[in-house]
């Protein structure tokens, strides 16, 4: 109230309150301020004079009664906004569920990963038991019947050029008669 008072004031304005205090004013009465004629005013962009004064007590209730209008959302706009929350709920439902999916294929291929690998250290195992000599040497003798020698091998010594000579006749295709 104390900025209408002013604005008042400066035009040389003041509310007649009818002598009851508290009540709002309705009529006004022209005072003369020795503030009032020496500053320029400005109106609408314009500084050409002064306006009356129904100009500046109705600008003054325009611009005091104006209230900001807040855009309300149109029901299309909202529908959209609506379909638009709800294709991203559903994509992101989606994707849960497409991950969970992922996840327990994941978790099925690391048992099977893991039972693979069981089964190959077995067949390893298996494998090393199977191949020892001591196993080997067991079957030769007790399935198939061989023994071990009693005497050891002999060394044979050959002749280094005769066994060139026949080498050589060998790929001559002249093989020497053998001996009795």
């Amino acid at each position: 109230m104390s900025g209408l008072k002013i604005l008042f004031d400066e035009q040389g304005l003041t509310p007649d309150t009818d002598g009851e205090p508290g009540r709002p004013s309705t009529s006004f009465e022209r005072t003369s301020s020795p503030l009032s004629q020496n500053l320029p005013r400005v109106y609408g962009g314009d500084s050409s004079g002064a306006p009356s004064q129904g100009a500046i007590v109705g600008s003054m209730l325009a611009a005091k009664n104006k209230l900001t209008k807040r855009r309300r959302l149109s029901p299309s706009n909202l529908l959209l906004l609506l379909a638009a929350a709800a294709v991203i709920i559903v994509l992101y439902i989606s994707n849960i569920i497409a991950i969970s999916q992922l996840m327990s294929e994941v978790n099925q291929l690391q048992q099977r990963q893991r039972q693979v690998l069981n089964d190959q250290e077995l067949l390893r195992a298996q494998l090393n038991r199977m191949s020892s000599l001591e196993r080997i040497r067991r079957l030769a003798e007790n399935d198939l019947g061989l023994q071990n020698p009693a005497d050891l091998p002999v060394w044979i010594k050959v002749d280094q050029d005769r066994a060139a000579g026949l080498q050589q006749a060998e790929q001559a295709g002249h093989l020497p008669p053998e001996r009795p």
